[in-house]
């Protein structure tokens, strides 16, 4: 600033007399601390960047070699290199299972379990009760029987096989989006929509049976109904399971329907 303190005199002393004798010297002083402070302030960080990057480039420095590392040239020594195996999946196979199952289970149900579908199936067993009602059980009456059992094993498993037919294309998009995204693999979405729909498909069949059977008075011995109902609601998940796989490997739906209509006939 151009002062110089006297000799033999206190330099705190002699600030304070310049200080008291003009504002603009004090006015200096004020700039010059507060440009001293900033460049201390400015050096301090400075130093403690370079002190942590130099702590971090530690962590990152290559020893040298020993000599008994494995040349990574050599195809044979790639396996050295340890990898860690990270799952492509959130969750694995049985967790993914049981959460596509319950809400298989619950749009499934929504779906069959409706007021039309139990007028439907509540109608057609009285109508073919009525058509074959109480029929005597003599040799004369088999030919009857044995319509009744065709149209048994034909109307149910087609009904349940155009369901399935129908199954995957209205449900392709949402697959597809799902399965970009990672959520779940297509075998655990696939068992999961098999095991919960599977037991909703036998509710209808059965009540059809236990109401038409009956009235139709196809046998009186109910190890014999047992067996009937048995066969039917294996000839239902039969035909289910074909019309998934036709509805899964063909994607135009009306050659589907073709196919399966002259599949299910020809069985």
């Amino acid at each position: 600033m151009g002062h110089r303190s006297p000799p033999q005199y206190n330099p705190a002393d002699y600030v304070m007399d310049l200080v008291n004798q003009d504002m603009t010297i004090r006015e200096q002083l004020k700039d010059a601390y507060l440009t001293n402070k900033l460049v201390g302030h400015v050096k301090s960080v400075s130093n403690q960047v370079q002190s942590q990057t130099s702590t971090n480039a530690h962590q990152y420095l290559i020893p040298e070699p020993s000599g008994h590392e494995a040349d990574l040239t050599n195809p044979d020594n790639v396996n050295l290199i340890p990898t860690k195996h990270e799952s492509k999946w959130p969750i694995g196979f049985l967790p993914q299972m049981m959460i596509l199952f319950k809400r298989a289970f619950v749009l499934t149900g929504r779906s069959q379990f409706t007021i039309l579908n139990f007028v439907q199936a509540l109608g057609l067993a009285v109508v073919s009760g009525l058509c074959w009602l109480r029929m005597e059980f003599a040799e004369n009456t088999i030919p009857d029987r044995s319509s009744f059992m065709f149209f048994l094993m034909t109307f149910w498993p087609l009904h349940t096989m155009m369901h399935g037919l129908l199954s995957f294309p209205f449900e392709r998009v949402i697959i597809e989006k799902e399965r970009a995204s990672g959520s779940y693999r297509l075998s655990s979405y696939f068992a999961a929509k098999s095991l919960a729909e599977a037991p909703v498909k036998l509710v209808l069949p059965t009540l059809f049976l236990i109401i038409a059977y009956w009235m139709a008075n196809i046998n009186s011995n109910f190890g014999i109904f047992l067996a009937v109902l048995a066969f039917q609601l294996m000839a239902v998940l039969v035909a289910e399971s074909l019309g998934l796989l036709l509805g899964a490997a063909l994607k135009n739906l009306q050659h589907a329907i073709t196919v399966a209509t002259v599949l299910l006939m020809s069985l």
